[in-house]
Protein backbone atom coordinates (compact mmCIF):
# COMPACT_ATOMS: atom_id res chain seq x y z
CA UNK A 1 0.00 0.00 0.00
CA UNK A 2 2.68 2.04 0.60
CA UNK A 3 3.62 1.98 -3.04
CA UNK A 4 0.41 3.08 -4.16
CA UNK A 5 0.22 6.21 -2.59
CA UNK A 6 3.70 7.19 -3.70
CA UNK A 7 5.14 7.12 -0.26
CA UNK A 8 8.38 5.72 0.79
CA UNK A 9 9.43 4.59 3.81
CA UNK A 10 10.63 7.49 6.26
CA UNK A 11 8.78 10.01 4.12
CA UNK A 12 6.82 12.56 6.51
CA UNK A 13 4.61 15.18 5.53
CA UNK A 14 7.56 17.87 5.17
CA UNK A 15 9.41 15.61 2.63
CA UNK A 16 5.75 15.01 0.69
CA UNK A 17 4.70 18.66 0.73
CA UNK A 18 8.13 20.56 -0.70
CA UNK A 19 8.70 20.72 -3.91
CA UNK A 20 11.62 18.75 -5.88
CA UNK A 21 14.23 19.43 -8.14
CA UNK A 22 14.62 22.08 -10.32
CA UNK A 23 11.27 21.82 -12.16
CA UNK A 24 10.18 24.12 -8.74
CA UNK A 25 12.99 26.46 -9.87
CA UNK A 26 11.85 26.40 -13.79
CA UNK A 27 8.69 27.96 -13.25
CA UNK A 28 9.81 30.74 -11.56
CA UNK A 29 12.34 32.13 -13.83
CA UNK A 30 10.19 31.70 -16.63
CA UNK A 31 8.04 33.68 -15.22
CA UNK A 32 10.05 36.83 -14.54
CA UNK A 33 11.13 37.77 -18.01
CA UNK A 34 7.18 37.07 -19.05
CA UNK A 35 6.34 39.54 -16.64
CA UNK A 36 9.60 41.96 -17.30
CA UNK A 37 8.66 41.99 -20.99
CA UNK A 38 4.93 42.89 -20.48
CA UNK A 39 6.48 45.46 -17.82
CA UNK A 40 8.69 47.21 -20.61
CA UNK A 41 5.93 46.85 -23.27
CA UNK A 42 3.41 48.70 -20.74
CA UNK A 43 6.46 51.56 -20.55
CA UNK A 44 7.25 51.75 -24.44
CA UNK A 45 2.76 52.08 -25.09
CA UNK A 46 2.98 54.80 -22.41
CA UNK A 47 5.69 56.65 -23.45
CA UNK A 48 4.01 56.16 -27.05
CA UNK A 49 0.77 57.53 -25.77
CA UNK A 50 1.93 60.32 -23.93
CA UNK A 51 4.05 61.34 -27.36
CA UNK A 52 1.08 61.67 -28.97
CA UNK A 53 -0.43 63.54 -26.36
CA UNK A 54 2.15 65.81 -26.33
CA UNK A 55 1.84 66.27 -29.87
CA UNK A 56 -1.82 66.94 -29.70
CA UNK A 57 -1.32 69.48 -27.44
CA UNK A 58 0.82 71.77 -29.08
CA UNK A 59 -1.12 71.68 -32.25
CA UNK A 60 -4.17 72.38 -30.30
CA UNK A 61 -1.90 75.43 -28.42
CA UNK A 62 -0.27 76.51 -31.62
CA UNK A 63 -3.85 76.99 -33.34
CA UNK A 64 -5.39 78.62 -30.63
CA UNK A 65 -2.08 81.11 -30.47
CA UNK A 66 -3.21 82.25 -33.49
CA UNK A 67 -6.42 83.82 -32.85
CA UNK A 68 -5.05 86.59 -30.53
CA UNK A 69 -6.12 87.59 -27.26
CA UNK A 70 -8.47 87.50 -25.54
CA UNK A 71 -9.93 84.70 -26.46
CA UNK A 72 -6.85 82.70 -27.69
CA UNK A 73 -4.93 83.08 -24.27
CA UNK A 74 -7.61 81.17 -22.76
CA UNK A 75 -7.77 78.80 -25.49
CA UNK A 76 -4.00 78.36 -25.24
CA UNK A 77 -4.48 77.70 -21.45
CA UNK A 78 -6.80 75.15 -22.37
CA UNK A 79 -5.07 73.18 -24.82
CA UNK A 80 -2.15 73.05 -22.56
CA UNK A 81 -4.86 71.76 -19.14
CA UNK A 82 -6.81 69.36 -21.68
CA UNK A 83 -3.30 67.93 -22.55
CA UNK A 84 -2.39 67.17 -18.81
CA UNK A 85 -5.28 65.15 -18.38
CA UNK A 86 -4.52 62.61 -21.28
CA UNK A 87 -0.99 62.34 -20.42
CA UNK A 88 -1.81 62.07 -16.58
CA UNK A 89 -3.42 58.83 -17.82
CA UNK A 90 -0.19 57.30 -18.38
CA UNK A 91 1.96 58.88 -15.83
CA UNK A 92 1.19 55.35 -13.76
CA UNK A 93 4.35 52.64 -15.55
CA UNK A 94 6.00 50.54 -13.98
CA UNK A 95 9.20 52.30 -14.75
CA UNK A 96 9.83 54.56 -11.76
CA UNK A 97 12.07 57.07 -13.95
CA UNK A 98 9.47 57.18 -17.10
CA UNK A 99 6.46 58.09 -14.24
CA UNK A 100 8.82 60.33 -12.60
CA UNK A 101 9.55 62.35 -16.02
CA UNK A 102 6.10 61.93 -16.93
CA UNK A 103 5.00 63.34 -13.87
CA UNK A 104 7.26 66.36 -14.48
CA UNK A 105 5.79 67.07 -17.75
CA UNK A 106 2.38 66.91 -16.45
CA UNK A 107 3.68 70.04 -13.81
CA UNK A 108 5.20 71.83 -16.25
CA UNK A 109 2.00 72.01 -18.71
CA UNK A 110 -0.11 72.60 -15.61
CA UNK A 111 2.19 75.96 -14.90
CA UNK A 112 1.78 76.56 -19.26
CA UNK A 113 -1.95 76.41 -18.38
CA UNK A 114 -2.30 78.52 -15.28
CA UNK A 115 0.42 81.12 -16.85
CA UNK A 116 -1.84 81.59 -20.11
CA UNK A 117 -4.84 81.99 -18.37
CA UNK A 118 -3.43 84.92 -16.92
CA UNK A 119 -1.93 86.24 -20.29
CA UNK A 120 0.40 85.44 -23.19
CA UNK A 121 2.75 87.83 -20.88
CA UNK A 122 3.18 85.76 -18.21
CA UNK A 123 3.66 82.65 -20.47
CA UNK A 124 6.46 83.41 -22.16
CA UNK A 125 8.96 80.46 -21.39
CA UNK A 126 8.22 76.98 -22.41
CA UNK A 127 11.98 76.11 -21.01
CA UNK A 128 10.55 73.92 -17.69
CA UNK A 129 8.09 72.62 -20.72
CA UNK A 130 10.64 71.66 -22.84
CA UNK A 131 13.12 70.29 -20.38
CA UNK A 132 10.28 68.11 -18.62
CA UNK A 133 9.67 66.73 -22.45
CA UNK A 134 13.36 66.24 -22.62
CA UNK A 135 13.43 64.31 -19.97
CA UNK A 136 10.92 62.27 -20.75
CA UNK A 137 12.29 61.18 -23.87
CA UNK A 138 15.53 60.02 -21.86
CA UNK A 139 13.31 58.32 -19.61
CA UNK A 140 11.53 56.42 -22.04
CA UNK A 141 14.31 56.10 -24.84
CA UNK A 142 16.42 54.06 -21.28
CA UNK A 143 12.85 52.05 -20.72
Amino acid sequence: MIFMFGCAPGDGPSSAAQPTGPAASTTVTSSAPTAEADSDAATKAACAAVEESITATLKRVAEAEKVGPPDGHLDVSLGYAVGVGGIYDHSFTSSDQVSHAINNLVIAMGDLAEAWEKGPEEASSTAEFSAAHKQLKEACAAG
